[in-house]
């Protein structure tokens, strides 16, 4: 069995093809992109840090829209990059990637220099003999996969590459009378680009043939052997008559991977994601590892505020570390904590949240946290309107509200000036 405390994504991250510079061309990302074997090229400003990352599918799309091939890449790298550092463990970086939905994680350094890329697929390979504790086969993740979308061998490749813009996927099975015979991948288009192949050419002369299958009743484990073995991301689902029924991916085996990760998701909000984007608070997720508490998730309104770079960093980014070092003793202790507030930039912020203990490899502990910013409230509640000067109520809001935080409490120029001044 390995030991996944000791594996770290220093260790495992491929820096080899993956990097280019934001004053590349198009047409030098899509070269580098074709020799990539991990579906992405991270952006890099002055070839160190990453400002940007690029998918086959971001790729496959630039092709379908016409993008002049010698315009830069530094226009196009707009997509946020979530970095985590190159001392995270594997089962860490799967947690990470479940969470923020993705399937590629942008390894740095401490000081934020590019060290890598760390796949789904890096991730089954290191944590495939956990599934051996499993007896999990195709059959049981059925309701997963998406509808299968296919085409014939006499259709164009421009027509599959319209399904794959249409239907946001990855590849497309070709199929003879409902039976798999091949199979197009955003990969094989990049490399049909590359060798300038006509795009209304008949899909079945370059078509990948034959293409892997699996049945109804193959366990996920020989599934995982199968794309590791042969280093591909899918395999095609087929009936017990050898009818094509759908595509099974290194993200479906990843999000069946950790029974232990499912049960903590049955008993967390229930809410998804998408729902608690849409509350007007803030919402976070931190791991407790310990010696410190990361933050694993975020909604949108975090983001907006303080930025994406606040994955995977310890949350004294947001709240003042003396003060944060009594808020966590305080959870660990009594599971949750209520209306606790703390100064931070010329702000007022205001949480409350709850501890759920894990025992899983370096974690302790989850952190749901609410936090909002009331800093507004505090001027309304301490300044008479008309004037801005400081009533009388300041000093009984400040012993009623901030319990002797000394972060609030010391003094309020911050916020909306000197309290001596009238």
């Amino acid at each position: 069995m390995i030991d996944r405390a000791a594996v770290l994504l220093c260790d495992i991250a491929a820096y080899g093809n993956i990097g280019i510079s934001a004053d590349a061309t198009v047409g030098e990302l899509l070269s580098t992109m074709h020799k990539s074997e991990k579906g992405a090229v991270v952006v890099l400003e002055g070839k160190k840090q990453p400002v940007g990352i690029l998918t086959e599918r971001d790729a496959v799309r630039l092709l379908y829209d016409g993008v002049d091939l010698n315009g830069p890449v530094r226009e196009l790298a707009k997509k946020n990059v979530i970095t985590t550092m190159g001392d995270r463990t594997i089962g860490y970086a799967m947690d990470l990637m479940l969470e923020n939905n993705i399937r590629r994680l942008v390894v740095v350094d401490e000081i934020g220099i590019f060290l890598g890329l760390v796949t789904q697929q890096d991730l089954l390979i290191y944590l495939e003999e956990e599934f051996y504790r499993t007896t999990i086969k195709a059959k049981h993740i059925r309701d997963q996969v998406r509808d299968l979308i296919n085409a014939l061998p006499e259709e164009s490749i421009m027509s599959v590459l319209e399904k794959m813009i249409k239907d946001d996927i990855s590849a497309v099975p070709i199929l003879q009378k409902g039976k798999p015979v091949g199979i197009i991948s955003e990969k094989d288009i990049l490399e049909l680009a590359n060798k300038k192949v006509p795009f209304g050419d008949k899909v079945g002369l370059y078509m990948t043939s034959p293409v892997e299958c699996v049945e109804m009743d193959t366990k996920l484990v020989d599934i995982v052997k199968i794309l590791t073995s042969k280093s591909i991301r899918r395999v095609v689902l087929c009936d017990e008559k050898g009818m094509a029924v759908g595509i099974i991916t290194n993200r479906d085996l990843v999000k069946n991977l950790e029974g232990d990760y499912q049960d903590f998701l049955e008993r967390k909000l229930t809410y998804t994601k998408e729902v608690l984007n849409l509350l007007p608070e803030m919402l976070m997720e931190l791991v407790d590892t310990g010696e410190d508490q990361l933050v694993l998730w975020c909604n949108d309104k975090v983001i907006n505020r303080f930025g994406e770079g606040i994955i995977d960093r310890s949350v004294t980014r947001l709240v003042p570390a003396g003060r944060w070092k009594d808020i966590c003793s305080t959870l660990r202790k009594q599971g949750k904590i209520e209306d606790v507030r703390y100064k931070k930039d010329g702000a007022v912020f205001e949480f409350s949240g709850f501890y759920l203990p894990m025992d899983r490899v370096n974690e302790i502990g989850r952190i749901q946290l609410i936090m909002r910013d009331i800093t507004e409230e505090v001027m309304l509640a301490t300044t008479d309107p008309l004037t801005s000067v400081y009533n009388r109520r300041l000093k009984v809001y400040e012993r009623i509200s901030y319990q002797g935080d000394p972060e609030v409490s010391k003094g309020w120029q911050g916020v909306c000036g000197d309290p001596g001044r009238s």
